[in-house]
């Protein structure tokens, strides 16, 4: 009754040591037990009455609980499976529709004197199949279009109501459309003017969207550049200002808001606006993900970003370059809905040409994750890291080991930590860390073989370096209180 509180308790470690393959059991009091003899051994433990079994008055009523708790258990996994099961068949639907997406987020233009680039983060991330994908409501497409012998570039920006699959439908329907437009006339002389086109796409768009009663709206910027000229002509319905960076300077285009969004019943004549580029002028129209940033993440209440002008700031401490842009988004804060970027540059400087401004997925994924752990939402950065480790990079294995030390779950952080260390034996921050886990469950001569490991490799870390010391003084204390131990044993 005082070892072991209850027969469940002792059959639940009887069955983890059933599962190993034991050669021999070498206990601190009795005999060696050889392994013929080992199953036969715990088969008769499985039977052995003990904590409150041993007391006959407390086992029916014992018993009784037990199978109530079993019940309750077996209900609970039933839940738990049809749970699963459900998110199974969504992600499933969400798939489908992220394959609907793809192939009208078409950056269809061909360079000229006209440059374009674009990044869209969906704020949705699921697993599916052991691989993570997006899903939102945001947009970006570009083409070339021929109007009366000039060549134009046309590129679009946009933002579907919703989250995540409502958001996808917006953008499906949109892209659908945009796409079909650009495929009637892309090998076509237009014989109309540019501003004409606009006005007819506005109106076939604004038709589509309407027909669906306030249930599916889109923001969004929708422009025609001269590729000769740079003269640029574009429609904006209520999307967010559409930003001009000139001569190391960011300024918004607009002033005030002249356009409803499409599918939306609007109080304002249709205008057509206009802006003369210049050489090395760049265009950069995005959603509202990058204004709307927690800046205070993980501190309580939301406190989102309501200074308009920040994104100025962030575009010319970048000079314009998108991949530098979206990471200095991602660094203002934590970002709350889907991020979109659309940059189109005229006539770029040979500095500007050289400049590399695409986002690889792989990219985009850690941008994520740093952003979660840097705003320490580390279980929302460990769902982003859902998957078969066997098949992750040592990276994304640290980031997994990393959240988990910051959570406390040391003995699950060393699972990803040793698997990265076993990818790459010089893995500073690995190895840094999984000293930290064995630390904390207070294996203190593990901890030192990795950070001894660790300092070999940069023997300036400062925590280390003061840290190592120290264990070393622990270990040798604990020497010493063993060897007295056992000189008096």
């Amino acid at each position: 009754m005082a070892y072991m509180p209850s027969r469940d308790i002792l059959n639940y470690a009887l069955r983890k040591i059933e599962d190993l393959d034991i050669e021999l059991i070498a206990p601190q009091h009795g005999s060696i037990i050889k392994k013929q003899y080992i199953r036969p051994l715990i088969e008769q433990m499985k039977q052995m009455d003990c904590g409150l079994y041993i007391d006959k008055k407390y086992s029916k009523d014992l018993l009784r609980t037990i199978e109530k708790l079993n019940n309750l258990q077996q209900e609970f996994e039933l839940s738990l499976a049809e749970i699963k099961d459900l998110k199974r068949k969504q992600d499933g639907d969400y798939f489908l529709t992220s394959l609907l997406m793809q192939p009208l987020f078409t950056v269809g233009h061909e360079d000229t004197t006209v440059r374009t680039d674009s990044v869209v983060i969906q704020k949705k991330s699921f697993l599916f199949k052991e691989k993570h994908y997006l899903l939102g409501g945001d947009i970006c497409i570009t083409g070339n279009l021929n109007f009366n012998g000039q060549a134009y570039t046309l590129f679009f920006n946009g933002d579907a109501m919703g989250k995540s699959i409502q958001g996808a439908g917006g953008a499906v329907v949109i892209g659908t459309v945009l796409n079909s437009m650009i495929a009637r006339t892309r090998d076509v002389v237009l014989k109309i003017d540019p501003g004409e086109w606009l006005e007819a796409a506005y109106q076939e768009i604004q038709t589509v969207f309407l027909s669906f009663d306030g249930a599916m709206m889109v923001s969004g910027i929708l422009g025609l550049i001269n590729d000769d000229s740079g003269e640029t002509l574009f429609l904006n319905a209520e999307h967010p200002f559409m930003v001009l960076y000139r001569n190391g300077t960011a300024s918004f285009v607009e002033e005030e808001l002249t356009l409803r969004k499409f599918g939306c019943p609007s109080e304002f004549e249709l205008q057509i606006q206009k802006i003369q580029l210049q050489p090395g002028d760049v265009l950069i129209s995005g959603s509202d993900g990058k204004d709307d940033i927690n800046l205070t993440p993980g501190s309580g209440p939301a406190d989102i970003n309501a200074d308009a002008t920040l994104f100025l700031r962030l575009v010319e401490r970048c000079s314009g370059n998108l991949r530098g842009i979206v990471r200095q988004v991602f660094q203002a804060g934590e970002v709350t809905d889907d991020l979109s970027l659309l940059r189109v540059a005229y006539r770029e400087t040979p500095e500007q040409k050289r400049q590399v401004h695409t986002i690889p997925d792989s990219m985009i994924y850690e941008i994520q994750i740093n952003n979660h752990i840097r705003n320490k939402n580390y279980e929302k950065a460990l769902a982003l890291m859902e998957g078969p480790s066997e098949k992750q990079t040592p990276e994304i294995l640290f980031y997994r080991g990393y959240c988990l030390v910051r959570e406390k779950r040391y003995l699950k952080a060393l699972k990803y930590l040793t698997l990265a260390i076993k990818q790459r034996p010089d893995f500073f921050q690995a190895l840094k860390y999984a000293g930290f886990a064995h630390y904390g469950i207070g294996n203190i001569t593990r901890c030192a073989e990795y950070w001894s490991q660790a300092l070999e490799i940069n023997p300036e870390d400062d925590y280390l370096r003061r840290n190592y010391d120290r264990l070393g003084d622990r270990l040798e204390r604990r020497k010493v209180l063993l060897g007295r131990k056992q000189m008096e044993h």
